[in-house]
């Protein structure tokens, strides 16, 4: 039997009718190890609060708030 391990990453931008960055969510996807969802909010070019979840294979979520900073991409 073949195994194939890869990882998903998925980015999406929300922007502002002048066209900044006002925030933006990560999805990356783990197989055997779950998924990773950040949630990034931006004033300018600063970082307002970034909020990180991760849930296992059996469903189990963790979330975390940095606040004025982020710790992933």
């Amino acid at each position: 039997m073949l195994s194939v391990a890869y990882m998903h990453e998925s980015d999406m931008q929300i922007r502002d009718n002048q066209g900044k960055l006002i925030g933006e969510i990560n999805v990356i996807i783990r197989p055997g190890e779950g998924v990773i969802t950040t949630n990034t909010i931006y004033s300018g070019d600063r970082v307002i609060t970034q909020t990180i979840s991760t849930r296992d294979n059996v469903g189990n979520v963790k979330t975390e708030t940095v606040y004025r900073g982020k710790i992933l991409p």
